[in-house]
């Protein structure tokens, strides 16, 4: 029993017996009781914070909860983040769907890789709202592609080993996927295109057509806008691995004896700790939200809708599931899956 139970049975015995009796009595121990009741809740409400504060993802790790929120909370204010108004098109899935079967992949397959499907439609409505129905089904589609592959690599490693060479001997790839992806980007080879071997190693970073999204033909025409957006480029690129990286370092923090990330790598060819590496890849990240702006600030459309691609694809992976960040002391997620969970309610 704790102090506080032990207090209330100290009264009830005392008046029982009848050793001390009187209304005074009475009051004087309920206020004690009362008080008791106030302290024991406060010590325990101060215990806990002391143990989250030094409590480490994991056991045995180097970065405890509240060092790691304070990283996300601060670059979030930094960025002076603002979640935008969701507005999601509910035909998007299953049109991308029918786009997958019509590139030769199965119903059965397509049902396999659903996760992936609804992880595509989410970041891509989350990231460039601001483009055309026609558009948004093109960049949820590569996603999806992306997303799938990159999920599956052990079970279909044999495959993506001889894509090249399969492609070079102009055979299409064993796996429905890939076939899927061939199909869908009209990929042809002869055997004297070996350099595409280079160029595709060089493209497998697929960041750049994810930078490109942002700027869709139908709204930003190569001969009018590539000058004013295309220096921007790169930092996009950066932005994207950036993000990525910063927000879903607590859900691969978790995974005990998984491989080291991109924090660890960081952390070891520099020579610090992970914690400093989070807050220097946290001082990157802003470094090219500020590069992004300043690089766009001339245009006012291109502007407006960066900052819409900026705060969008961070609010997908406040809100997404996969990265937990909604089990932090980080209020933006907690609004973030919110917004989320209204939204599927309309």
């Amino acid at each position: 029993m704790d102090l506080t139970t032990n207090k209330l049975l100290f009264i009830i015995d005392a008046d029982r017996s009848g050793h001390c009796t009187g209304p005074s009595f009475l009051l004087f121990n309920v206020l004690i009781f009362f008080s008791m009741t106030i302290f024991a809740a406060a010590l325990k409400q101060a215990i806990h914070r002391a143990a989250h504060l030094s409590e480490k993802i994991f056991p045995g790790g180097t970065i405890s909860k509240r060092e790691y929120e304070d990283i996300v909370n601060g670059f979030l204010r930094d960025i002076s983040f603002q979640p935008p108004v969701l507005e999601f098109d509910s035909g998007l899935k299953s049109r991308l769907e029918n786009r997958l079967e019509s590139y030769g992949i199965s119903r059965r397959f397509i049902t396999e890789i659903e996760p992936c499907i609804n992880t595509a439609t989410k970041i891509s409505s989350c990231s460039y709202p601001f483009v055309s129905p026609e558009v948004l089904e093109a960049i949820a589609l590569y996603a999806t592609y992306v997303i799938s592959i990159d999920d599956m690599t052990s079970e279909i490693l044999p495959d993506l080993e001889n894509y090249g060479s399969q492609l070079i001997l102009g055979r299409p790839p064993r796996h429905e996927l890939l076939r899927g992806f061939t199909n869908q980007d009209g990929v042809r080879l002869s055997r004297d295109a070996s350099d595409y071997l280079v160029f595709f190693r060089a493209k497998t970073g697929v960041a750049e057509p994810f930078a490109f999204f942002c700027f869709p033909e139908d709204t930003n025409p190569e001969d009018q806008d590539l000058a004013k957006y295309i220096s921007a480029i790169p930092s996009i690129m950066l932005f994207l691995g950036y993000v990525n990286d910063l927000l879903s370092f607590y859900k691969e923090e978790l995974k005990e004896g998984d491989s080291p990330g991109f924090i660890q790598s960081y952390a070891k060819v520099h020579g610090s700790n992970s914690l400093q590496a989070l807050r220097q890849l946290r001082h990157n990240t802003i470094e090219e939200v500020r590069k992004i702006r300043s690089i766009l600030s001339d245009d006012d459309f291109m502007a407006q809708r960066i900052n819409q691609f900026i705060h969008g694809y961070i609010l997908y992976h406040l809100c997404a599931g996969r990265y937990r960040l909604a089990e932090l002391n980080v209020p933006a997620a907690h609004e973030a899956r919110r917004r989320f969970q209204d939204l599927a309610k309309v």
